[in-house]
This record gives structure tokens, sequence and C-alpha cells, in this order.
């Protein structure tokens, strides 16, 4: 049994999870348990990598929001323009909620700013 969607990396303070699998009703709860196993990836900031998600459902979007809600400005997520992830963050609304970046350089320096300081997301 698979027990995590995502490849962990950490930059400094930063958790980085790369999606690797499509996240969907079938297993977005253990794409979540995942991130709570991953030491410092909730208690500090976070990205989520959904560059090499090959889909995402509505299962996985409640998740990003339940992340979201819990770390404010210390969540970034990296989707792609045009990306399917992208896509359906966009027609959610979600991308005023939460900061949405084409590549991972400027989601862990949106991170790096002092909180106060960051802007409306970026890509």
């Amino acid at each position: 049994m698979q027990t995590s969607l995502a490849e962990f990396s950490h930059f400094g303070d930063t958790c980085v999870a790369d999606v690797r699998s499509e996240i969907d009703i079938s297993n977005a709860d253990l794409f979540e348990a995942g991130l709570s196993d991953v030491p410092g990836s909730v208690s500090s900031k976070l990205v989520i990598g959904l560059t090499d998600c090959p889909y995402i459902d509505s299962s996985g979007l409640r998740v990003l929001i339940r992340l979201a809600n819990a770390l404010g400005p210390r969540l970034a997520v990296v989707a792609g323009r045009g990306s399917h992830a992208r896509r359906l963050i966009e027609v959610a609304g979600l991308a005023q909620a939460m900061s949405v970046h084409d590549s991972l350089n400027p989601a862990l320096a949106s991170l790096a700013a002092p909180v106060e300081s960051q802007g409306s997301p970026a890509g």
C-alpha cells in the first residue's frame, strides 16, 4: 500500500511536497495524512508542487483549502499555467485564497518574504 502520494524535500524551514500521483476521492485523505506525517511540513512553511500531478479533483482541492486555512501565508502552491491543476484552482476561485506560482523558485521566494509585505499571488 502506498503511504504517500508526494516526494518531500526541505529548503530551510520550508517543506516541499511534490505530488507525483493523481489526487482524487480515493486517495485525498491519504494525501492529507501523508502531509501531516512529514516532520516540519505543517508546522512551518509548505509548498505543494502540482507540476507532476496528472489529475486533481474537488477532493484534492478540499485538502488545499484546509491547508490554506491552517497555514495562511505559510502555504504556496506550484501549478503551471494551463495545467489541469491550475485551471481547477482558478475555476474554483482559489487562486485568490492561496499563493499560486508557475514554478518552485517564485513559490519559495514568496514564503521567504515577511508576511506583512506579501502581496497578491504571483506567477
